[in-house]
């Protein structure tokens, strides 16, 4: 083979790669395309799933019975109980201090036990004021219910707002 065939086979053979590897080329963009596409799809499909959803979901409202209150078992609850000091901690410090050989800082001791005890009794009492504010109100509204007043049916359903959704 002569230097000239020789060099036209190189040439015609980088062509060919060149040729395959452009046609290579525009498959994976009309690929790319297609996913693109199928993604955009799908994208729109998941749109419509989801509002079709909360259609159901609005139309459903009104099938979905919500639970029921029993007024007059409302109206007849007990307050909360209103929480006692307790001293567990002081109690579990002086149990401690007199097991213990040791002498040293038993009135800090007691001290820093009463002020958790105290710390919880607060904490119980917070507690107990906002559950007592809340008992009030619920029974106060039973009995204006059970009693028949027309303000007391709206309160509720404001209060309760069973229509959330």
């Amino acid at each position: 083979m002569t230097w000239n065939a020789s060099t036209r086979s190189i040439e015609a053979e980088e062509r060919r790669q060149q040729r395959e590897a452009k046609k290579r080329q525009r498959e994976l963009e009309r690929l790319t395309k297609e996913m693109a596409k199928l993604s955009a799809l799908e994208q729109a499909r998941l749109e419509v799933e989801t509002y079709e959803n909360s259609l159901d979901v609005i139309l459903s409202v009104h099938k979905e019975q919500s639970t029921s209150w029993n007024w007059s078992k409302l109206a007849a609850t007990l307050p909360p109980e209103l929480p006692h000091r307790q001293m567990h901690n002081e109690f579990k410090v002086r149990q401690q201090l007199a097991v213990s050989a040791s002498r040293e800082g038993d009135a800090a001791t007691i001290h820093q036990a009463q002020q958790e005890d105290e710390r919880e009794y607060q904490k119980d009492l917070q507690s107990y004021v906002v559950e007592h504010e809340q008992w009030t109100k619920l029974s106060n509204l039973a009995l204006r219910i059970l009693s028949g007043e027309h303000g007391a049916y709206i309160e509720a359903i404001q209060e309760l707002n069973p229509f959330n959704e």
